[in-house]
């Protein structure tokens, strides 16, 4: 996520190559999340702070993550459940900010 912090934030590049960053953000996320990379979501919204490029980024990954694998892998039955454990996820991740 450093590079992330570095690099992508600091450039206005154009639309196509950040939602390239953001799906391949999320490859790696699908690889390495929660065994490998337990923090990636305290990392991502730690990176809010950094202005408008930071949240637009933050909106295109999450979207990425709900296309590539909340989407396919939940049955709409489950929506409920789903949202519940994501505002879990996030209001921990907010309060030990």
């Amino acid at each position: 996520m450093s590079w992330f912090a570095e690099y992508a934030l600091k450039h206005d590049y154009p639309v196509f190559i950040k939602g390239k960053f953001a799906q391949t953000l999320v490859a790696l996320f699908k690889i390495m999340y929660p065994a490998n990379w337990p923090t990636f979501f305290k990392e991502l919204f730690a990176t809010l702070n950094q202005g408008e490029r930071a949240v637009d980024m933050y909106v295109r990954i999450l979207d990425a993550i709900d296309n590539e694998i909340v989407s396919r892998l939940i049955d709409r039955a489950k929506d409920d459940h789903l949202r519940n454990t994501l505002i879990v996820i996030l209001t921990t991740v907010y309060a030990n900010k």
